[in-house]
This record gives C-alpha cells, sequence and structure tokens, in this order.
C-alpha cells in the first residue's frame, strides 16, 4: 500500500477522538446548566406570581367583606373586635331574613392563615354558618380604624405579615384599607 492512500484512509486518533468528546462533553455541560437555570427562573418566577395572586385575593376577600358590612361590633360569642381581631355585622341573608348575620376576620384557626368564621344569631343561639382561610401564609394581622372607637369607624386599614418564603428574612408587611360602604342611621341601611 503506498504511504499516500494510508493516509487519507487512515480516519481518526485516539487524541483526536478524546478532543472529540471533551468539547461535546463541554457543551452538554454548559446547555444542561443553561437549561437548569432557565427552569430554576421559572420556578422562582411561579412561586412569586403565586404569591402576588394569594396576595390579591387576600386584599380582595377582605375589602369584599369590609364593603358589604353595615358596621364594626364589639364581638360576637367568644370572638371581640381588637387589633388582631375584627367582628362585623353583615346585612342578613335573603334565605334567613330573621337571623342576625355576623363576620369575624382574624388569624382564628391553628395554622399561620387569617381566616373569616360567618355566624349568625337567632334567639340568642350563635350558629358558625362559614369558615374559610385565604391561602397567603401570615405570621401577624392588625386592624387600625380611623377612629378612636373601632365600633364608629368607616375606614379599617389591615396589615399583615406575611411569611417570608426565604429561610431566615423577616416577615413582609402588606398593608391595605377599605371602606365600610354602608351607613346605620337611624336604624336603617
Amino acid at each position: 500500500m503506498k504511504p499516500s492512500m494510508r493516509a487519507a484512509n487512515a480516519g481518526m486518533s485516539l487524541i483526536e477522538c478524546l478532543a472529540y468528546v471533551a468539547i461535546f462533553a463541554v457543551i452538554v455541560n454548559l446547555s444542561m446548566s443553561t437549561f437548569m437555570s432557565a427552569t430554576q427562573l421559572s420556578s422562582m418566577g411561579t412561586r412569586g406570581l403565586d404569591r402576588l395572586n394569594m396576595t390579591d385575593e387576600l386584599r380582595d376577600g377582605v375589602a369584599q367583606v369590609l364593603r358589604e358590612a353595615r358596621t364594626v361590633v364589639a364581638g360576637v360569642g367568644a370572638y371581640h373586635t381588637g387589633p388582631d381581631t375584627l367582628v362585623l355585622d353583615m346585612p342578613p341573608r335573603t334565605d334567613a331574613p330573621d337571623a342576625r348575620r355576623y363576620v369575624v376576620l382574624g388569624r382564628l384557626g391553628p395554622d399561620n392563615r387569617l381566616a373569616r368564621i360567618e355566624v349568625a344569631e337567632k334567639d340568642g343561639v350563635y350558629t358558625t354558618t362559614w369558615f374559610s382561610h385565604y391561602a397567603l401564609p401570615v405570621a401577624a394581622v392588625r386592624f387600625g380604624y380611623d377612629n378612636a372607637d373601632p365600633l364608629c369607624a368607616r375606614l379599617i386599614a389591615v396589615e399583615a405579615d406575611v411569611v417570608n418564603t426565604h429561610k431566615g428574612k423577616a416577615p413582609v408587611p402588606y398593608r391595605f384599607s377599605a371602606a365600610l360602604r354602608s351607613r346605620v342611621a337611624g336604624g336603617a341601611i
């Protein structure tokens, strides 16, 4: 065999093969780290959007209850209006016009959630008709009033310390306010 033909048909040497494998490994490693970073970034964005949606749900739900309420009351059953609990007198339901209706807002359950309890009172007997909590975890909740006497308040400020998802970080305060839209004057709503 002639030397010129042997060189043309020889193929790759072991060193060339190892170089190609090394280059391929570097390319795969870079693409995998980029893919993993993009996945983590997407996951963080999704979690952030979920928390934003939960925050909106909390604000909208509490604001809706406050707008529907007639007035702040001192208490109902074991629940009393204070800095961390709010008791509201609500309009009666159409299906039970003879029962008084109240809503209690606060951290009332065993978990770190703002809860809403609906209580009906008929003939001096209190019955819980609804219990729900908002999905957003809160470390604390505080209610502020536009009047020194909460029972005369028309504007309620809500401050919720939202649990921070970053380990070791302090809760993040979230503040909003809503007005009681109903006016009670001379017994008329």
